[in-house]
């Protein structure tokens, strides 16, 4: 049992905190003994009566008594910052469609994300678990990170629900690859791969070339996962809103399959 924070390095973008299940607390009190029980026999020497009566023993067990307290309450909102960071950076960070459509949210988050690299940094400076969770302003720090992810999380999700409702197939696909194909609307090919996502048997489609051989936004023709071709009876522009075209692309091909 180790009463220090382990760190490991993420993406080459900052240090995260490697929050293991299974962290332990070693205290004066508790030799090796695990935070649970730690609690359990500090509240037995608060109520002891040679503490009771002793001022000086009993503000020594309410001190730690409180340290435990600050210990469970940063690592439990460390480990959900971290989570919801891990989250959010990719979107926020690596997203331009996303930025543009939520600046607010997106400024808001620059500041989270350059906090928290801030924090992480500072932290290997203190890996007694205790010392650490206990560091001045630590424990608002984090929480004050806790309520502005959230706060993106709802404008995320916001957003998302706009396009949902722009296009209801997008009801059926995961929150991961929704974002990936609002991220990437505006090239078609990058689009089709999530096609099975949203239509029952469109699995990809076919694009007018260039004449240097690199395709166009002009979809000519329609397959399905079983490999059979459905031409267009008319080329079909992917372009504008991924949830417009998306939504039109459904209308043109019910045209299609009536005229076959």
């Amino acid at each position: 049992m180790s009463s220090e924070l382990t760190f490991l390095r993420f993406s080459k973008v900052s240090t995260l905190l490697d929050l293991l299940t299974k962290m332990t607390i070693v205290l004066i009190f508790a030799n090796a003994y695990s935070h649970p029980r730690t609690v359990v026999q500090l509240g037995n020497l608060q109520g002891s009566k040679y503490v009771q009566n002793n001022p000086t023993f009993l503000e020594i067990v309410n001190t730690w008594q409180r340290k435990i307290g600050n210990v469970d309450s940063a690592l439990s909102t460390w480990k959900e910052v971290q989570q919801k960071w891990n989250a959010l950076q990719s979107i926020f960070v690596g997203s331009a469609d996303i930025r543009v459509q939520l600046p607010e949210d997106s400024k808001r988050f620059d500041g989270i994300h350059a906090d928290f690299q801030d924090l992480m940094k500072e932290a290997t400076n203190t890996l007694n678990a205790v010392d650490a969770c206990n560091l001045e302003g630590r424990i608002d720090r984090l929480e004050a990170m806790m309520e502005g992810l959230e706060k993106c999380e709802k404008a995320l999700s916001d957003y998302l629900e706009t396009k949902r409702l722009a296009f209801p197939r997008f009801y059926f696909v995961a929150p991961a690859d929704l974002l990936d194909i609002l991220s990437k609307g505006s090239n078609p090919q990058l689009i089709v791969k999530h096609l099975p996502k949203c239509f029952d048997n469109i699995q990809t489609l076919e694009f007018k070339m260039n004449d240097d051989g690199t395709p166009t936004k002009d979809a000519i023709a329609m397959f399905s996962s079983e490999g059979e071709k459905v031409p267009f009876h008319a080329p079909f522009t992917c372009e504008g809103p991924v949830e417009t075209w998306l939504f039109n692309l459904t209308i043109h091909s019910h045209e299609c399959i009536k005229q076959w």
